[in-house]
C-alpha cells in the first residue's frame, strides 16, 4: 500500500493548515511503513490510482499548502 500527501489540520490562526507531499509504502508482511522520495507536489484532497504495469502512481488534483485548487497530474513519484 502507498499513501501520499495530505494536510495537519490547524486548531488556531497561529498554526496554519499545512500541505505535504509524504510518500509511505505499507509492507504487510512484516507490518512497516517505509518513507520514500516523493517527486510531486505537495497537496491534499487529491486522487491517486496504483498503475501496476507501470509500478507508479498517478495522482490528480487537489489542493496546495495556500488553498489553491489544483488540476494537474503528476506520474512516476519515486518507486523502485
Amino acid at each position: 500500500m502507498y499513501v501520499f500527501g495530505g494536510q495537519n489540520v490547524s486548531i488556531t490562526i497561529h498554526s496554519p493548515e499545512t500541505s505535504f507531499n509524504d510518500l509511505f509504502s505499507y509492507d504487510l508482511a512484516t507490518d512497516t511503513w517505509t518513507e520514500l522520495t516523493a517527486a510531486a507536489t505537495e497537496r491534499s484532497r487529491h486522487s491517486a490510482v496504483w498503475d501496476s504495469r507501470a509500478k507508479r502512481m498517478i495522482v490528480f488534483g487537489g489542493v496546495d499548502a495556500s488553498g489553491i485548487k489544483l488540476d494537474d497530474v503528476q506520474m512516476s513519484l519515486g518507486f523502485p
